[in-house]
């Protein structure tokens, strides 16, 4: 075995957990917002979309951690825990690996922070978790700025439907937010 095939494991773990980490944080986030919006159509399904929700976002995070552990045992990109856990700290395309690590970090602050919402106020906890999708932008962000298939055809089409979706969400929801704003006396 060559020394390039010893390597491919770890190197397609890497790949193949980021890729499913943003498929499955573009389908939570998409679900979240449904949640959001409550559309009539998905009033009596409501149970089942909070639960594909948190399955999804769960997911993401297992995702996220295989995605980092691989990155870690890479030894060709060799980043150390600092270049898998601080923002700037990568050697290797220094902006987009940033964008992955922030992404990744406020995602799972406040993705966890639904465990905690009695003690919080669900009001705070509501606040706080508008910003899940600020952090999902960053990750889409890494994704098209990092790695060795950051621009592959393959890739952004595999993205397209789940990211343009949860980005077609976004616009509504906050275009309603906006005019429920305007709106209000």
């Amino acid at each position: 075995m060559t020394a390039l095939a010893a390597l491919a494991p770890v190197w397609v773990t890497a790949r193949a957990a980021g890729v499913a980490a943003l498929l499955c944080a573009s389908l939570a986030i998409s679900a979240g917002l449904l949640m959001a919006m409550k559309p009539p159509a998905l009033r009596r399904r409501r149970l089942e979309l909070r639960t594909a929700h948190e399955a999804l976002a769960l997911a993401t995070f297992a995702f996220i951690a295989v995605h980092a552990l691989a990155l870690l045992l890479d030894p060709v990109l060799a980043p150390g825990l600092a270049g898998i856990l601080v923002p700037f700290g990568a050697a290797y395309e220094r902006l987009g690996t940033a964008l992955g690590q922030l992404a990744a970090a406020g995602m799972l602050v406040l993705g966890l922070t639904f465990y905690v919402r009695r003690r919080v106020g669900g009001e705070r906890w509501r606040r706080a978790h508008r910003a899940v999708p600020a952090f999902w932008l960053l990750a889409v962000g890494h994704a098209i700025l990092t790695g060795t298939d950051a621009r592959a055809w393959w890739l952004l089409v595999s993205l397209a439907a789940p990211v343009l979706s949860a980005v077609a969400l976004l616009v509504v929801r906050y275009d309603s937010d906006s005019a429920y704003a305007r709106a209000s006396p």
